[in-house]
């Protein structure tokens, strides 16, 4: 009523006082706090969708305006918004039918409470020059279990394993994307470490990488092997129920999981030294995930896995 009497233009359903309110083509309720997508909203933008799908050509202005929807869209399915970066380069058909799927989930609510915040031990980092990549990182829960994992990486071998990296590329150019992919494997690495049916948490991780902290922050990139780890990254989060914040550590904060980056070769005999890969056992449990991981990694990663010790597990082949 104030509104009214200060000629505020206001629709009327935006005053609406109830449990249940629709409100900018979301459907919130309250009774359950969960949220989605408005029906009427839905509807319009599957009609788009099917559009699109029935046709091999389509404007600008009716890619922006699909983009722009499911733009929006992935603020609620933010696991979704690496997909977008196809459209934007305009190679949007695989992109129309994976949303499409989507519209047919039979659970289309997300909970609107916030997830409970898990306190552990987690870095990463990657290093890289002419002629070799490093990935490491470990990761350490508050009753003592831990794990760690170590690989590098020859060009060709980085050319084998993704199609998009030329074998005469010096691993170093592509120093943020090996930082988005080290983080895709410390969440692997905190998930194998958990139960399979915990319950969903938030966790945060560190980088000193600061364009991988900014991709993983927007859920957005354009550049070819950053959109296919963020992907990656986005979609192991709904798989394990685990959300991550990506924040950023000033480098000589993260020696502990710099050390990981290093070949094994680099350092003297020692007895002392027990974080060996080659020599250590893996989790048997990494062959019951093995599938899901290749699923997420180009062929040829299962490299990556082999690198993954836990103490006191046996190594599966």
């Amino acid at each position: 009523m104030v509104q009214l009497h200060v000629h505020d233009p206001m629709s009327w359903h935006k005053a609406e006082l109830s449990a249940r309110v629709t409100w900018i083509g979301w459907a919130f309720d309250f009774e359950h706090f969960v949220v989605q997508l408005d029906p009427a909203k839905l509807a319009r933008l599957l009609a788009l969708l099917r559009q699109l799908q029935s046709s091999p050509k389509c404007t600008v202005t009716v890619l922006e305006k699909l983009t722009g929807k499911l733009l929006w869209l992935s603020n609620l399915f933010s696991a979704l918004r690496p997909s977008l970066a196809p459209l934007y380069l305009d190679q949007h058909n695989p992109v129309v039918r994976m949303w499409a799927d989507l519209a047919a989930s039979p659970c289309p609510f997300r909970s609107l409470f916030l997830r409970p915040l898990f306190v552990c031990e987690a870095f990463a980092d990657a290093c890289a020059d002419s002629s070799l990549a490093g990935l490491g990182g470990f990761v350490r829960l508050p009753d003592g279990r831990q794990a760690c994992f170590a690989c590098s990486f020859s060009p060709t071998q980085l050319a084998d394993m993704f199609s998009w990296f030329p074998s005469d590329t010096s691993p170093q150019h592509c120093i943020a994307v090996w930082e988005m992919l080290v983080q895709v494997g410390l969440l692997w690495t905190l998930s194998v470490l958990l139960p399979p049916g915990h319950a969903p948490f938030h966790v945060v991780f560190r980088t000193d990488n600061s364009p991988s902290q900014s991709a993983a922050w927007k859920g957005l990139s354009l550049a070819r092997g950053m959109r296919q780890f963020l992907r990656s990254f986005n979609v192991l989060q709904d798989a394990v129920r685990i959300s991550v914040h990506l924040d950023s550590v000033p480098g000589f904060l993260n020696d502990a999981a710099e050390i990981f980056t290093v070949p094994w070769t680099s350092f003297p005999a020692s007895p002392s030294l027990e974080f060996d890969p080659s020599s250590d056992l893996m989790s048997a449990f990494v062959a019951a995930e093995l599938n899901f991981l290749m699923a997420l990694f180009p062929s040829g990663s299962s490299s990556l896995l082999n690198c993954l010790w836990i103490p006191g597990h046996q190594k599966c082949s």
